[in-house]
């Protein structure tokens, strides 16, 4: 009888495993899904005005709470959550309705060349050897991130850097965002005139997150 019981308890173990690995599996599809529709979507692409519309996404398959939660952590680095509901469909399994609204108008797609606005003040009037000087500043700060390939400065005070790789320009963007330049705070973001596929994964999360201000 006990051995009869320790063979079942293994059983049960082995069973709930299989289903928590089924459920990571899922929640990780599901959230490169979403993450891969917001990267791709017209209003990003259009740079069209935020919907005010439906904002619910629903996901299925997710057969423990566990899972959703973690779907949820996902969901919240794309916009504030406001609500999650479970359901359940008509074999019993959860339903999850994720409902939110993007923090921005629209995402920034990823481009090896990104904008740093407010580096300089286009009214105070500046000369050859200023705009030189900035040039040459902005290369080697920017190329401590990685490889610079073109550095263009922009009449309204902004700085275009373009780098050799995307994975470059996704760290700058980061470290560049927020800081502080001659009295003036910097916007960074990426030059949405140059977007390009990243290619791999790993580069368009940090790209995706690095919109985000993440």
């Amino acid at each position: 009888m006990d051995a009869e019981r320790e063979r079942i308890e293994r059983a049960r173990a082995k069973n709930l495993a299989y289903i928590r690995q089924q459920d990571e599996q899922q929640a990780s599809q599901a959230a490169d899904e979403l993450l891969s529709s917001v990267l791709t979507s017209p209003a990003a692409q259009s740079s069209a005005k935020r919907s005010t519309g439906n904002s619910s996404v629903y996901i299925t398959g997710l057969s423990t709470y566990m899972a959703c939660r973690q779907l949820e952590g996902v969901c919240s680095k794309i916009g504030k959550v406001r609500r999650v509901k479970f359901y359940k469909d008509e074999r019993g399994g959860l339903k999850v309705e994720y409902r939110g609204s993007c923090g921005r108008t629209c995402l920034d797609l990823p481009s090896r060349s990104i904008i740093l606005k407010h580096i300089w003040d286009p009214l105070e009037g500046s000369d050859a050897a200023f705009l030189d000087e900035l040039e040459d500043d902005m290369r080697a700060e920017c190329g401590k991130h990685g490889a610079v390939e073109h550095v263009q400065i922009v009449a309204d005070g902004s700085v275009v850097v373009r780098f050799v790789e995307l994975k470059t320009a996704v760290v700058c963007l980061k470290v560049m965002n927020g800081r502080w330049f001659a009295g003036r705070q910097i916007e960074a973001q990426f030059d949405q005139s140059t977007t390009e596929d990243p290619g791999d994964p790993d580069t368009k999360v940090e790209a995706f997150l690095a919109s985000l201000g993440e």
